[in-house]
């Protein structure tokens, strides 16, 4: 079963320290906001680093472990502690400031529910920071000056107080996973891929890095239309995973896909995919004897080879 060894191997590298925990996930950072203990923005730090893509030198922005994101499709969903401009500046490049304006409240009233109770200078910094913005003078403050037109076109931004990252401080930290256990499904059954009966997961994480895909990630498990529930059951319910298994699977197979190591993209459609809990390269996992693979077409299905 392609879910069981996609958890067996999320086990296995996390049990090394090299994967995320529960809750948590690598993103890609561009910009920290530098605040003070009064919410007021100092400054903008630069989070881009030099790197390669083939023998071309480009920025690559900063890769930092951070709450899990949401799932977005048309709606307004913040994420905590980091998201674009439009929910951290309440302004962005896309032509809709009214919009905009609503994605800063949303985030505003989500970090306000997570934080107004914890005991940190830097959490009563993000509290004052969202009551005081004003995204309607955004564009002209001094700090964005430099950079304006990057940090619209929609990189992700981060808090920075006193010289640390924000997400990076334990109470804050612990808010977050106090916030997911609160926040957890209610609905429980018994997971295809433990065989627990835990709660399930309503909808699943997001894939990134499918050639085709959306550029916001494709499901791997999905109900999208009634035509495909069956006996009452609605959305990834009609293939019961527990939250914890879907977050590992998805976060074991987002770590492959990025790892250029691990994938290679064929002249034809599909993308195939190799790991082995001894996590070598691609080129020497093909000549053991020990391995799975995977393909993934552009529709998004995974089937198991071998």
């Amino acid at each position: 079963m392609i879910l069981q060894a996609l958890y067996d191997y999320y086990t296995a590298m996390a049990a090394k320290g090299k994967m995320a925990k529960a809750g948590w996930n690598p993103a890609k950072v561009q910009f920290a906001l530098l605040i003070d203990e009064k919410g007021t923005l100092l400054d903008i730090l630069r989070l881009k680093e030099k790197g390669y893509r083939g023998k071309k030198e480009v920025d690559v922005p900063q890769i930092m472990l951070l709450p899990k994101p949401v799932t977005r499709t048309m709606g307004i969903k913040a994420n905590f502690l980091y998201d674009t401009s439009s929910y951290f500046l309440g302004v962005d490049n896309k032509g809709n400031d009214k919009r905009a304006q609503n994605c800063f409240r949303a985030s505003a009233q989500l970090h306000q529910t997570l934080l107004q109770s914890v005991d940190h200078p830097a959490a009563r910094a993000i509290c004052a920071y969202f009551a005081n913005w004003n995204p309607e003078e955004a564009k002209n403050h001094p700090a964005l000056q430099g950079d304006l037109d990057e940090i619209l076109s929609g990189g992700n931004l981060v808090f920075r107080f006193q010289g640390r990252y924000v997400h990076e401080e334990p109470e804050i930290a612990r808010s977050w996973d106090q916030y997911q256990r609160e926040e957890a499904t209610e609905t429980r059954g018994r997971c295809l891929v433990t065989g627990k009966y835990v709660p399930i997961a309503r909808l699943h994480p997001s894939i990134k890095g499918v050639k085709n895909a959306q550029s916001s990630g494709a499901s791997l498990v999905s109900f999208n239309a009634t035509a495909f529930e069956s006996y009452g059951k609605t959305q990834s319910y009609n293939a019961p995973v527990g939250e914890q298994a879907a977050f590992a699977y998805t976060t074991a197979l987002n770590a492959l896909l990025s790892d250029r190591e691990h994938v290679r993209q064929l002249v034809i459609q599909p993308l195939f995919i190799g790991h082995s809990v001894r996590s070598q390269s691609i080129r020497t996992f093909f000549r053991t004897s020990h391995f799975r693979i995977l393909r993934m077409d552009k529709n998004v299905h995974l089937r198991k080879m071998i």
